[in-house]
């Protein structure tokens, strides 16, 4: 009975990791045709808030 709600939520977590990562990619594309030093601030400011949550 446990094994198909373990897989799920695994999945769920997978689903969720891969929606951060495209996220940052697609935010540090943005920020690198801005300005790379403050691309690099904003980058850092996105991934503490990532993790807080």
């Amino acid at each position: 009975m446990m094994r198909p709600v373990i897989l799920s939520s695994w999945a769920l977590e997978v689903l969720r990791y891969e929606n951060i990562v495209w996220d940052i990619t697609s935010r540090y594309r943005i920020y690198q045709s801005c300005s790379r030093l403050s691309g690099m601030y904003h980058l850092i400011l996105d991934l503490f808030r990532i993790y807080a949550t």
